[in-house]
Parts: structure tokens; C-alpha cells; sequence
């Protein structure tokens, strides 16, 4: 579009550029990351997608709800939210 060919939003390209590769520097948050996994949860009496519903959740309660990564936290969480 026309706009992003504005003289006046090239200032924002260097901004843009830095964000950029801040965001590439952060690792990305996996399941393997968690401090739990599917054996835990199995031994809560999950089993087959409830497991892997139950490490998505965690895995986005540790990303964006600040969760702390440690088992009896995890564990925690998913109690109270069952």
C-alpha cells in the first residue's frame, strides 16, 4: 500500500527491525519445557487428549499468565482448574 512507502513511516523500520529480532532472540516455550509431562498427568487419572489438552494449558499458563515452571505449581494450577 501507499502508506508503508511514506517517507514519513520509514522512522519506524529501524523500530521494527529491532523488535524483530528481539522476538527471534526469546526461545520458544515448548512442552518439553514444562516442568511436568504426560506421565504426571497420568498419574492424576488423565489420559489420552485430556493429556495433551493439560500440557497445553500449562504450556500458556507459563507463557502468559506467569505460572511458575516447578511441578507442584503445575500441578496446582491444573487442580484448580479442574
Amino acid at each position: 500500500d501507499t502508506l508503508g512507502h511514506s517517507p514519513c513511516c520509514f522512522h519506524h523500520l529501524d523500530e521494527i527491525r529491532c523488535l524483530e529480532s528481539m522476538i527471534a532472540a526469546v526461545p520458544e516455550f515448548t512442552v518439553k519445557d514444562l516442568a511436568v509431562n504426560g506421565r504426571d498427568l497420568m498419574a492424576l487419572g488423565l489420559s489420552g487428549a485430556q493429556i495433551g489438552q493439560a500440557l497445553d494449558l500449562l504450556v500458556n499458563a507459563v507463557v502468559f499468565d506467569g505460572s511458575e515452571n516447578k511441578k507442584e505449581s503445575l500441578l496446582r494450577y491444573l487442580a484448580e482448574r479442574s
